[in-house]
């Protein structure tokens, strides 16, 4: 388990100590409340897991406490991350940074001393961040000043025991956030154009919005009471947009009769654009996860459009983004599709404009849910027929169009939703592999193994079983009947 005695060595180090052998545990009890992870600690001390899912462990009189929080990187290194941690945080009032820096040898991980203040007197805290890629982990151990040196191996060992068990399915975990959600129905109160159902209590601000008799967009906000979730259904501030050409000598980017002069983008182009903008007053450092066009959507929705008579001239381009930033109130999940409507008279005149355009922010462990209630939302969005007789039978077709591609538009959103999971759990088992000083290994048979992190290649020896690292692509002894396993 060598990254995880990095772990302990890095906090001892900071309290100025060594370890005297192995702690043995009279009277530790583990802590597995089925959500989705296990820690051991002596009995009596007290284990909460906070709305940000740090765990937090405090010692019965309160002199000491262990910090697990897995976090998203948000381009931050391990220093950058360690080094803010103190400031503006309630655990360390008065907090001073005594020393800070990456660990030898390890790009990866990086180690702080603090000191702070509590009611209590002078306390001390020794601090670790491993980031690897997106996501990473913080590992706190604190202690009045006093009792730090006696307290910290104590801390440790609670640290050592911390591992993620996976007891609580992405489902039952969705299932849990979504207790008790009554829905109301939002109706447009602009013109009764369309209603939807959303989350009763929560913030609701939008209705049909009219640019001119053709132009219109169906504008919806719906934010959570704790501002965690914060949903968008379409933007009164786009326009339609015509390709730039030469029968109309305006540059790009400036208006002309109600048009603003734009070159095509398709579904994915055009997120990729629109999300940073939209949400440059929200939060910034957007940085897109995953960005993609949508083909699938693209032939089911326009086979509708030439099934009611309008694909000699219209076509749809979806696409859709998963993506993560930083707001005021902390890091934030996201997930965005647009649908680009395309209306070509002739090759010369090319008119534009997003009609499909939805999409949410969250709390990263909120982002389950906040899947669930935006295809809830989705779902149950419908365009008052009375409303839409009024508009033409232009808008009649469209309005069909538009019932059937929600159920496309749905299938997305499920994907989307799914491969969040996935990543989610990936992450946590990276995780855990992390905090236990392992690594998940596969051999050539398919069958999975553990062994310990820290070598380039690893090898399994048929006969006993044993598995070897190495640091070069030969196994131990040759020909003694070892087989090469792959990490994952």
């Amino acid at each position: 388990m060598r990254r995880l005695n990095v772990v302990i060595a890095s906090l001892l180090m900071s309290a100025g100590c060594v370890l005297p052998g192995n702690i043995t545990r009279p009277g530790w009890t583990e802590h597995n409340g089925g959500q989705g992870f296990a820690i051991s600690h002596p009995t009596g001390w007290q284990v909460q897991l906070s709305q940000q899912k740090a765990v937090f462990v405090q010692s019965p009189d309160a002199s000491a406490f262990v910090v697990i929080q897995p976090l998203i990187s948000q381009g931050l290194g391990p220093q950058q991350w360690i080094e803010r941690v103190p400031y503006n945080n309630p655990l360390f009032p008065q907090a001073r940074v005594l020393r800070a820096g990456q660990l030898p040898g390890r790009p990866n991980e990086a180690i702080a001393t603090i000191a702070f203040m509590q009611p209590t007197g002078q306390w001390q805290a020794g601090m670790i961040c491993a980031v690897h890629g997106e996501t990473g982990m913080l590992f706190i151990a604190a202690s009045r000043a006093e009792m730090y040196r006696q307290n910290i191996p104590t801390l440790v060992e609670v640290l050592k025991s911390f591992h993620f068990t996976g007891d609580e399915p992405a489902q039952a975990q969705q299932n849990n956030l979504l207790a008790g959600i009554q829905w109301t129905r939002f109706v447009d109160p602009a013109e009764n154009s369309f209603s939807l159902e959303v989350p009763q209590g929560w913030r609701v601000e939008g209705g049909l919005s009219r640019r001119s008799a053709n132009d219109t967009r169906k504008v919806l906000t719906a934010g959570s009471p704790d501002g965690r979730i914060l949903m968008f259904n379409n933007d009164p501030q786009l326009m339609l947009y015509t390709n730039p050409n030469p029968m109309i000598p305006i540059p790009e980017g400036q208006n002309y009769q109600g048009w603003n002069m734009r070159s095509y983008r398709d579904g994915a182009q055009f997120l990729q654009e629109y999300v940073p903008a939209k949400l440059s007053g929200i939060c910034a450092n957007v940085q897109f996860v995953d960005i993609k066009p949508r083909t699938d959507v693209d032939s089911a929705v326009n086979g509708m459009v030439m099934q009611a008579g309008l694909g000699n001239f219209l076509e749809y381009s979806f696409g859709e983004a998963v993506f993560n930033c930083q707001c005021q109130a902390g890091p934030m999940t996201g997930f965005y599709t647009a649908g680009v409507l395309r209306a070509t008279a002739n090759p010369s005149l090319v008119n534009w404009t997003p009609e499909f355009l939805s999409g949410f922010i969250a709390s990263p462990d909120q982002f389950p849910a906040a899947m669930e209630i935006f295809t809830h939302m989705q779902k149950t969005f419908r365009i008052d027929q009375n409303w839409a007789a009024g508009q033409g039978a232009l808008t009649m077709r469209t309005v069909e169009i538009q019932r059937r591609t929600n159920d496309q538009i749905l299938g997305m959103i499920l994907e989307a939703g799914q491969y969040r999971s996935n990543v989610t759990g990936e992450a946590a088992r990276k995780f855990g592999n992390a905090m236990r000083g392992q690594v998940d290994l596969q051999g050539p048979d398919g069958t999975f193994y553990k062994g310990v992190a820290g070598s380039n290649y690893y090898w399994r020896h048929q006969g006993t079983g044993a598995i070897v690292g190495t640091d070069i692509d030969q196994p131990p002894a040759l020909n003694t009947g070892f087989e090469q396993l792959l990490g994952f």
